[in-house]
């Protein structure tokens, strides 16, 4: 995805025959440079059918609030000129990127080059090549196969259990990427040991599959951008003007900053170790890796980062990397495990070691154990433990959907 934030605008009018040749001409011009990808496919879109694929996750996914929320937020920065997206390409065979219809000539041809940035990643790297490039058109029959069981059992029925399923799953999210933690992910022993019907397991199949598609997503967003934003300011050299290529400078100046940090760490590899290295990293890292072995303390320096502790800014690098990793591994979320589950498959209990962090015991806990509850469908406990691994609480959702402290 290309995304801009604020106004920056790059200033000359659309002319699709003109672009079309230079889209000839960058493909070749990324095959030279190394790259390889498979076909891609290049489609205007208003924004409006933009955000709304941004925020389902494809074009044709099943209706929830979740996603209806998401689409809210982009309308709402995109109206207000605080973001506005030139362009989204899907993982999938063959590639899918969406242009908008209202970017300029030159967004336009800075957005064909990112793109190719992100094919090649889709073909190469090492967990982009585990994922369903056929997922547009598996997602596609989930929605026909929601439709058909909101019909015969109630929207209200299937809704209830798809939140729950969707919530377990993004708190899950950080053990999919290691399969030694699945014993004790909740998402993983719900989705194989919790009883269910027919329509449930197929529910919560679908909710493995579209998360697990998303999971390589949320673990390469430096990788994936900063690659694709690299490549596109290497493909470009040739191709803008004195006067566009400052135009491309401004507005490279407002990108997120999954652009911005992971753009700058392949110009250092390549600085450092030449572009054969960025051709290595691409294909075997993610971000956890990427970051942990090329940040350096210059990078943050020259993109002046900083992790805000209360009232201080730390522009050291092993606090910006500590602080990146725990927000990688758990996405801010409370890490609730899977301790025990009793002889006969009826309690469940889950664990939750204090570190940084308490629980809200009043406000989410309760409502999150009463979706664990309802995929479970029996007793569900829940112990925490203090920093010194000594219990300090102990918590219940019964079959009733009953949560209290015992």
């Amino acid at each position: 995805m290309k995304a801009r934030s604020g106004g920056q605008s790059l200033t000359f009018s659309p002319n699709m025959k003109t672009l079309r040749s230079y889209e000839a001409q960058i493909r070749r011009d990324a095959l030279e440079l190394g790259l390889s990808f498979d076909h891609v496919i290049f489609r205007k879109a208003t924004p409006d059918e933009i955000n709304e694929i941004a925020a389902f996750g494809l074009p044709n996914r099943y209706v929830h609030w979740v996603f209806g929320g998401q689409y809210k937020n982009l309308d709402m920065m995109d109206k207000t000129k605080q973001m506005y997206i030139l362009e989204l390409v899907l993982n999938a065979v063959p590639v899918v990127a969406s242009l908008s219809t209202n970017n300029t000539l030159v967004e336009n041809i800075t957005v064909v080059a990112h793109v190719y940035g992100h094919a090649d990643i889709f073909h190469n790297n090492k967990e982009y090549k585990k994922t369903d490039k056929q997922m547009v058109s598996r997602a596609a029959e989930h929605v026909e196969m929601i439709d058909r069981l909101r019909k015969r059992k109630g929207r209200k029925t299937i809704d209830d259990y798809l939140t729950a399923a969707m919530s377990i799953a993004k708190a899950s999210m950080n053990t999919f990427q290691h399969p030694a933690n699945r014993k004790k992910s909740l998402f993983y022993v719900l989705h194989d040991k919790a009883s269910k019907e027919l329509h449930e397991r197929q529910l919560f199949d679908i909710v493995k599959i579209e998360s697990e598609y998303f999971d390589v997503v949320f673990r390469t967003q430096y990788l994936n951008e900063g690659w694709a934003h690299f490549v596109e300011t290497e493909l470009l050299r040739k191709h803008l003007s004195l006067d566009e290529w400052v135009d491309y400078a401004k507005c490279c100046t407002a990108l997120p900053a999954q652009y911005q940090v992971g753009g700058a760490l392949f110009a250092s590899i390549k600085e450092k170790y030449g572009f054969a290295k960025c051709l290595e990293v691409r294909q075997y890292y993610d971000d956890l890796a990427f970051m942990q072995e090329f940040l350096t303390q210059d990078v943050v320096d020259s993109l002046h980062m900083g992790v805000k502790q209360g009232k201080e800014t730390h522009r050291d690098v092993d606090v910006i990397l500590k602080e990146f990793i725990d927000q990688k591994k758990t996405q801010n979320i409370p890490q609730i495990i899977v301790e025990d589950i009793s002889r006969f498959g009826e309690r469940l209990t889950l664990a939750y070691h204090e570190r940084d962090r308490k629980l809200d015991t009043e406000g989410r806990l309760p409502l999150y154990l009463k979706q664990v509850q309802l995929l479970w469908k029996d007793t569900v406990h829940l112990n925490t433990y203090d920093k010194d691994g000594k219990q300090n609480g102990l918590f219940q959702v019964d079959s009733a959907q009953r949560f209290r402290k015992v």
